[in-house]
């Protein structure tokens, strides 16, 4: 129900892009008509950002389909940054953010989880000096991804007590030995109670869990790292996966869900132009 739901929901939003960049005559591909031609895709940035954009050094995925969450967080923190502090202290209730700088497809260089040779990247780091937010944006997001490991190894069917995991036997990534000690922040009871198997094989908690260990690690008493997920409220199937998540934690609190719509408002405050132009590109 949940997943053809939101399959509803982003047919109506492709028709949506399709229709506006018919009315606006700009080139598209024959196939996919709601996906932008090859040299038009900074249509689908504001204007005010495509200079910044066009500096930024970073690999981008599907630059001509507005459906990307890549896009969409270019998009919709680099106008935040342009509205200022204030902004993202609105968006997260956090008064003492101040200076706060962001940076694209963030990868954690220490390697902290130990996740072979190549680190995740992640969509938006706002650092603020002791406290750092790590973002991914879910823009269209609405199936299961999950550790391609389960593929190749039986271990990945065993109840959380007792599995080994395959990438700890091979590259001694941290995600499981973080699990099990008991500062972590998963409540393993209430895990075992989920998933007769490893939670990574399920929906989307292979990344939200990685985000969710990785900030975990890197927070100490001199800085937080607090993990967040931005998504539109019509995407179900990443309100279901975010529930599932939250019902997992000790301090589920400490994880943040923001819904795009309220990420738009936050920034209607400071430039009503801005959140206009967000909320008729990605707000249907």
């Amino acid at each position: 129900m949940t997943i053809n739901d939101t399959s509803e929901w982003i047919n109506k939003l492709e028709f949506h892009f399709t229709t506006l960049w018919g009315n606006r005559r700009i080139p598209v591909q024959s196939k996919h008509p709601f996906i932008v031609g090859k040299d038009s895709w900074m249509e689908l940035l504001h204007p005010a950002v495509r200079p910044a954009v066009a500096s930024i050094h970073i690999r981008f995925h599907s630059p001509t389909n507005p459906k990307s969450s890549q896009l969409l967080a270019l998009n919709l923190f680099l106008l935040g940054q342009k509205c200022g502090d204030p902004f993202f202290q609105q968006l997260f209730s956090d008064t003492s953010i101040q200076n706060a700088k962001v940076a694209f497809e963030w990868i954690d260089k220490s390697n902290t989880l130990r996740q072979g040779g190549n680190p995740s990247n992640h969509d938006v780091l706002l650092d603020c000096g002791k406290q750092k937010y790590l973002i991914e944006m879910k823009f269209t997001e609405h199936s299961d991804a999950p550790c391609s490991s389960s593929k190749r190894n039986q271990e990945c069917s065993k109840r959380m007590s007792v599995l080994q995991c395959p990438l700890e036997s091979v590259y001694g990534t941290l995600y499981h030995p973080i699990l099990r000690d008991k500062t972590n922040p998963y409540d393993l009871a209430r895990l075992e109670r989920q998933y007769s198997d490893c939670p990574f094989l399920h929906g989307e908690q292979f990344q939200i869990m990685r985000y969710i260990l990785l900030c975990h690690a890197r927070t100490t008493s001199a800085q937080t790292w607090t993990p967040v997920i931005i998504f539109p409220h019509k995407n179900r199937f990443m309100e279901e996966e975010i529930e599932m998540t939250k019902s997992g934690l000790k301090r589920p609190e400490r994880f943040k869900r923001v819904y795009l719509e309220d990420a738009i408002n936050a920034m209607r405050r400071f430039n009503e132009v801005y959140a206009a132009w967000l909320t008729e590109r990605y707000i249907i």
